[in-house]
């Protein structure tokens, strides 16, 4: 009996585990820049953060988080994860102009 309860819980934590898992994510390593010290900087989207201190992307339901390594800075990109639809649910569409997370499609059913 004990041992289904101790089941029944670990499957459930599961479950619980894998509906917050809502973002994809990506890395993008930094070289240290002698304009921005101690901070990211991205040429290539004229960005610059601070460690810790992250904003959102112009163009996409995006957050853009900067980190440190062990070489230099990281910027972390967070976007919204891929949704299965099962029958009879939709995605709604969602509002471009919501900050990350609130921008991602939800799932309705």
């Amino acid at each position: 009996m004990r041992a289904s309860r101790v089941l029944v819980s670990a499957l459930a934590l599961m479950a619980a585990a894998i509906g917050v898992v809502e973002a994809a994510q990506a890395i993008k390593p930094l070289s240290p820049s002698a304009d921005h010290p101690g901070k990211c900087y991205d040429p290539e989207k004229q960005l610059v953060l601070a460690p810790g201190e992250s904003a959102p992307a112009k163009e996409d339901c995006v957050r853009i988080s900067c980190g440190t390594t062990d070489t230099g800075f990281q910027l972390l990109f967070s976007s919204c994860g891929s949704i299965g639809v099962a029958a009879g649910c939709v995605l709604d569409t969602p509002n471009p102009n919501l900050p990350y997370p609130q921008c991602c499609p939800q799932l309705k059913c």
